[in-house]
């Protein structure tokens, strides 16, 4: 798999058609199953009036005379694929001055091979594939479709003698290419190839301010040759312009629709909020503690998440202490402190030999939910988590839910009544268990559990519900519950009603839901995904309305060059009467008469294989190289 991205990324289209030079490498006589074909279509721009540099000296720096062949290599060949016009044969110039000319046609290939590219009676010229130009006149290609440009010179009449075999020079001219399995053509779409999938901008996250009316979205652009880059954007949702752009981690303030940001100073380490409409900076603390830290919601305090370092491991014994020691950073641990703006005062909220992490803090601040780990090795589930629930006025602790090894994540409702647990059908003694006696339902299949503060009763929110819940927010907004859930091979967006507990789905126009944000103060939410036929996309969703508003689509003007073949869904029963689901790729322009080879694509694992446009394995690449490619979910996954 190294091999193939790496020779993959070696032949990225290059977007600015820059003029490089390729050597060939010697690849000795053509194959015999070769095959020539001549161009006769091309894409044409020009001519370009050129003319003859004023010679001071009659000879350069090197000791050469001017050589026409050396205005060659100065237009931007790019210009062809922008403004060229189709046309069947070459113009070879007006016979009264310098002029350069463009020709442009693809080639495309799906099996990694060679090919050949002469151009006759054209005179002075370069050939480009990809920006790059040939040498040799001989290339190995990868699998893709190729731009090639073919950048000529023709020279006055007085210059070369040519009047009188213009007519002859039209028809001799003559482009060819030879090679395995090569198409030639000037219009349609390309074929989508690796390079797409390991090159381009993706969306990291997206986090909508409290009133609803700008963005924090996160990109990551992954660039030839393996390099990447961070960047964060603020943006007016309503207009979508740019109010700032940043490599620094921005984060919303809880109320006040200010962004926040840490930032050195010769005196340490800094706080500071921004106004985004204005760009007006508060700086809210100096001297800051290192460590990770969130705002209360009353944003007079932080709460951090320290970590202190364990014994360290003596270096004449390799020891370990438990099978967990063996992975780094097992002996540091985790605890709260609470940061006060106003003082400076750092107060440690916990202490013990137990990890801490903090989950969540009640609208009036005084509260903070907070989860203990513990381990035992002789019976399932091996690892243990309880919730406290702080009084950050009196540092008393009241234990909501005792060692329990399927539950997570945990929030407080809007009114600090209730928490809402994410875990396991097995949590709480197994209430949201749906599986036949004898059964071990699905770790992963993530469920919702509700705590009442004050009874301690649990109730099963999702027992019935078969999507998976991944990720979920309380709305401050509304009093609904927004959550994430894998639903078949998609990942869905759904709202649960904050009294009736009805779940709807919600439509936000993809199959596969990556991330999703809630304005505190506004009913609006930012969500991002992507789905089988399309890459990543950010939308806004009035969530009273539930209209849905496309912000950005992060490649659309890459995606209509490209070719796609369909994505259907395909479920079969298997001999045990089990309904089997899946889903194929076709290859683009598929014939029904012919047949393919076919990649199955199997993860036997506790998921499904989602319908992702990206990732590991790319259906939509395999199948531009003519492959039908069938994707089988394993029975028993989540969703």
């Amino acid at each position: 798999m190294n091999k193939i991205l790496l020779t993959a990324s070696v032949a990225a289209l290059s977007a600015a058609m820059q003029a490089q030079e390729v050597a060939a490498e010697p690849l000795g006589s053509a194959p015999e199953n070769e095959t020539k074909t001549e161009v006769t279509e091309f894409l044409y721009a020009g001519p370009y009036s050129v003319s003859a540099p004023y010679s001071v000296d009659s000879i350069d720096v090197k000791g050469k005379a001017f050589s026409p062949e050396s205005m060659l290599g100065s237009l931007d060949i790019g210009k062809v694929w922008k403004s060229g016009a189709a046309v069947g044969s070459l113009p070879i110039g007006s016979g009264d001055a310098y002029e350069l000319h463009l020709a442009g046609f693809i080639l495309e290939n799906t099996l990694y091979t060679e090919a050949s590219i002469s151009a006759e009676g054209l005179g002075k010229h370069n050939i480009y594939v990809d920006g790059k130009r040939l040498v040799g006149g001989r290339a190995s290609l990868t699998p893709a479709s190729h731009k090639v440009v073919i950048e000529y010179l023709t020279e006055p009449e007085e210059e070369n003698g040519r009047a009188a075999e213009d007519a002859e020079a039209k028809t001799n001219v003559k482009i060819t290419v030879s090679g395995e399995k090569l198409a030639v053509r000037t219009e349609g779409g390309r074929m989508y190839v690796l390079e797409d999938v390991l090159h381009g901008t993706r969306i990291g996250g997206s986090s909508i301010s409290p009133d609803g009316k700008y963005l924090i979205t996160s990109y990551r652009t992954s660039k030839t040759g393996g390099s990447s880059e961070q960047s964060t954007k603020v943006t007016e949702i309503a207009t979508g312009k740019l109010l700032a752009e940043t490599r620094e981690r921005l984060e919303w303030m809880p109320k006040s629709s200010k962004y926040y940001f840490t930032r050195s100073t010769v005196d340490g380490k800094e706080l500071v909020a921004r106004d985004p409409a204005t760009g007006a900076e508060e700086t809210l603390a100096e001297n800051l503690p290192e460590g990770r830290f969130f705002f209360s919601p009353t944003e007079d305090y932080l709460m951090y998440m320290m970590r202190e370092d364990g014994p360290k491991e003596r270096e004449d014994i390799y020891e370990i202490i438990h099978p967990d020691d063996r992975q780094p950073g097992w002996r540091s641990r985790s605890y709260l402190a609470k940061y006060d703006l106003a003082s400076g005062l750092m107060q440690r909220l916990t202490f013990g030999h137990s990890n801490v992490w903090g989950t969540d803090i009640s609208q009036d601040g005084r509260y903070v939910l907070f989860s203990v780990s513990s381990s035992r090795l002789t019976e399932r589930p091996t690892s243990l988590m309880t919730i406290y629930m702080l009084d950050l006025q009196t540092l008393e602790a009241e234990e909501l839910v005792a060692a329990d090894g399927f539950i997570n994540s945990s929030v407080f409702s809007p009114d600090g009544t209730q928490v809402l647990v994410g875990g396991s059908p097995e949590a709480f003694g197994g209430i949201g268990m749906k599986v036949k006696e004898g059964q071990t339902p699905n770790e992963y299949d993530g469920q919702l559990f509700l705590v009442d503060i004050a009874s301690k009763e649990v109730t099963a929110l999702t027992t019935d519900f078969d999507p998976a819940v991944t990720d979920f927010e309380w709305s401050k907004a509304d009093g609904n519950i927004y959550f994430m859930a894998e639903d078949r091979d998609c990942v869905h967006l759904f709202r649960m009603d904050g009294k009736s507990h009805k779940i709807s789905l919600l439509d936000v126009g993809e199959e596969l839901v990556k991330g999703f944000s809630l304005a505190d103060n506004a009913q609006s939410l930012a969500v991002y995904g992507e789905s089988a036929a399309n890459s990543e996309r950010l939308y806004c969703l009035n969530t009273k309305t539930l209209k849905t508003s496309l912000l950005r689509d992060l490649h659309a003007e890459q995606m209509s060059e490209i070719e796609f073949g369909q994505v259907q869904a395909w479920d079969y029963v298997n001999s045990r009467g089990d309904t089997i689901c899946g889903r194929y790729y076709l290859p683009p322009h598929f014939d029904a008469s012919k047949k393919y080879p076919m990649i199955v694509n199997y993860y036997g694992g506790c998921s499904p294989t989602s319908r992702n446009f990206e990732g590991r394995y790319p259906h939509h690449a395999y199948a531009a190289l003519g492959y039908v490619v069938y994707i089988v979910e394993p029975s028993g996954a989540t969703g």
